[in-house]
């Protein structure tokens, strides 16, 4: 690499690169602390240059110095990466998209993408129409409204009958629907950086501005989706990725610095994938997924008679009145060709010795690890026995999902146009005595 320092670093998830010549600012480092804080990326200062290392986290890092991309190689880009948002928060993000949008283009990025699809989201959300709602107002008026507060009368205004404290409901726009959608636009609009997208994500959040007001150090809570803000959905879940992915330290975002960072959680994203997948794959077979099943009774602390910990599988297959559980670990890392890492192998042998159980006599108690593969239908699959004297043999069984393949398919696919696939066989297998077939 050249000693001239680049305006853009880019990686892979998982990947890390050491960059020449470029030295970070006190304000890039007060940035890169509170990445390497919240584990989402590790900015490491060298003697003549910088180190960046990736987790599991993908998106936009705007230093001073210079601008970091993390780019989803284990899913092939981002357009894979919206039709995965599709899938497993049940959006429509794709058909919002303009047909000529660009994914990879030089000059945008993900935080780029995240603020288009959001503004057209809220945009379509005015042209079904705004939502309010009655919220408590207190206010001194000419008239009685409401209630009197008699109270309050009496203590404030004594003997005076020419203003009257008054409790009453008013219809305002001032909701959590909106005030999450305002708040997310202004972020947008901070953060974004394509001029054509800058000229979108301004214009509506003007509009949302003209219309309510939000604190943005008010905590505001996630409304419940009903059939009368029900065409608030897409945004609204547009609006909490982007809240959750923007990091930025107090004293950039109070003063001139431009340090800014977006980044997606792809190891929670892609357990929310299996899962969904999962569920799609057991209908209709007797097999329920519970999601994320916690189990405190193998963590045990025998001095305080209670609970040393838990341990809590990304999703468990559960069959036959319960006789028949399936742990399922999800890993986003790149073990194609490559061996399962120690400390994944450890986990998974505790899921299968503690959780696992089959109605078939003799069978192995197993923990299936699935991990995103970028090959046609999947990687080679790794199996590893964990041999226990006087308990038993667990085994640990590593296969790879075809992510960008099965994103084509999954929309209109049912359990059983998965069948042939290596994935789906593996699982099958261990689930038939309960009726999933393979």
């Amino acid at each position: 690499m050249s000693d001239e320092a680049p305006a853009v670093v880019a990686l892979s998830e998982w990947g890390n690169v050491e960059v020449k010549g470029v030295q970070l600012t006190p304000a890039d480092r007060l940035l890169a602390a509170e990445l390497r804080d919240a584990r989402r990326l590790d900015i490491i200062g060298l003697h003549d240059g910088l180190r960046v290392e990736a987790r599991g986290w993908i998106g936009v890092v705007r230093l001073e110095s210079c601008a970091i991309r993390v780019e989803p190689r284990l899913i092939d880009g981002h357009r894979n990466l919206i039709s995965l948002l599709d899938y497993v928060h049940r959006l429509e993000l794709m058909k919002q998209l303009p047909r000529d949008a660009s994914f990879e283009s030089e000059g945008e990025d993900l935080f780029d993408l995240m603020a288009l699809l959001l503004a057209v989201a809220c945009d379509r959300v005015l042209s079904i129409g705004l939502q309010a709602d009655y919220a408590p107002q207190r206010d001194e008026l000419a008239v009685l409204r409401g209630r009197l507060d008699i109270k309050a009368q009496v203590l404030q205004r004594w003997g005076r009958l020419d203003r009257l404290v008054c409790d009453f409901q008013e219809r305002v726009r001032e909701i959590p629907e909106n005030q999450w959608l305002l708040r997310a636009l202004r972020t947008a609009r901070h953060g974004v950086r394509n001029a054509r997208v800058v000229t979108v994500v301004r214009r509506i959040a003007s509009t949302w501005e003209s219309l309510c007001d939000d604190d943005p150090g008010v905590e505001l809570p996630k409304p419940e989706i009903t059939r009368t803000n029900h065409h608030y959905r897409h945004a609204l879940s547009l609006a909490y990725l982007m809240m959750e992915g923007v990091t930025a330290s107090n004293v950039l975002r109070s003063g001139s610095i431009g340090g800014f960072s977006f980044m997606l959680n792809m190891s929670r994203l892609f357990e929310e994938f299996v899962t969904c997948l999962l569920e799609q794959m057991v209908v209709d077979s007797g097999i329920r997924v519970d999601r994320q099943s916690v189990d405190r009774s193998v963590l045990w602390n025998p001095d305080a008679h209670r609970p040393f910990g838990h341990v809590r599988p990304d999703a468990l297959l559960v069959g036959d009145g319960g006789r028949m559980r399936l742990p399922i670990d999800a890993k986003y890392k790149d073990y194609d060709g490559k061996k399962l890492q120690p400390d994944d192998i450890y986990q998974a042998s505790i899921y299968a010795l503690a959780l696992a159980r089959s109605p078939v006599p003799d069978r192995l108690r197993t923990c299936v690890l699935l991990y995103p593969s970028r090959g046609r239908r999947s990687a080679e699959q790794q199996r590893v026995q964990v041999r226990t004297a006087n308990i038993g043999t667990a085994e640990v069984v590593a296969i790879g999902l075809p992510v960008a393949e099965l994103l084509d398919k999954l929309r209109s696919a049912d359990g059983n146009s998965f069948a042939g696939e290596p994935w789906y066989t593996v699982i099958a297998s261990l689930t038939r005595a309960t009726g999933l077939a393979a």
